[in-house]
């Protein structure tokens, strides 16, 4: 059913804990944040556009996007800078803890955080497409897909690219476990890649 958002902005990326506590995120800097009955706007601290959200708990959420923003909140209320090390466009972020996370985006541009105020600048990606998604189970088995059909897995040691055996855009992907992964792409495909680098079905 609809609901009154307040903003005719653009809205990219939903995350939340719970009914009455969830987050959106979109151009123009928007941040609103639903407490089960209504949405707020929160002050982002900018007006580049926000592409993705994902929050180790209530209490350490992280905003990603134009220019590589990378905004975090953790006290439910104000949203603060962060040292993304690139100035390439994040379009999505995920993680396991509040010490383990990775934002990816333009150019094969990907991000570590292990803590602290400063993500870390994954030299060794070996594609340049725009990555738009990524999502992983575990540290030594993170996958990032994007533009052009891009898949690469990191094995907690490198970065490699996966052969999808398709050039569709990728712009999602779920993880259950490390051989139980969906990729949707265009046309009504989708594809379960059971990670096997050689095998996959779609």
């Amino acid at each position: 059913s609809p609901m009154t958002s307040g903003t005719s902005e653009n809205l990219e990326s939903v995350w939340g804990t719970s009914g009455s506590n969830v987050y959106t995120v979109g151009t123009n800097g928007t941040i609103l944040h639903y407490n089960g009955s209504s949405w707020s706007p929160m002050d982002s601290g900018t007006t580049r556009n926000l592409n993705g959200i994902w929050g180790a708990s209530a209490n350490l959420i992280f905003v990603v996007g134009e220019q590589g923003k990378i905004r975090y909140c953790y006290d439910s209320v104000n949203w603060y800078p962060m040292n993304s090390n690139t100035y390439s466009e994040l379009r999505a972020v995920w993680g396991t803890s509040e010490t383990d996370a990775y934002a990816v985006g333009d150019g094969g541009d990907i991000v570590h955080y292990e803590g602290g105020t400063t993500w870390i600048l994954m030299t060794e990606c070996p594609v340049s497409d725009d990555l738009k998604t990524v999502h992983y189970t575990s540290a030594d088995n993170v996958y990032a897909a994007g533009d052009n059909g891009a898949l690469v897995h990191f094995d907690g040691s490198e970065w490699q690219q996966v052969n999808l055996k398709s050039s569709d855009d990728i712009n999602a992907m779920r993880m259950f476990s490390a051989t139980e992964i969906f990729i949707p792409e265009n046309k009504g495909i989708i594809c379960q890649f059971n990670g096997d680098t050689n095998n996959h079905s779609s």
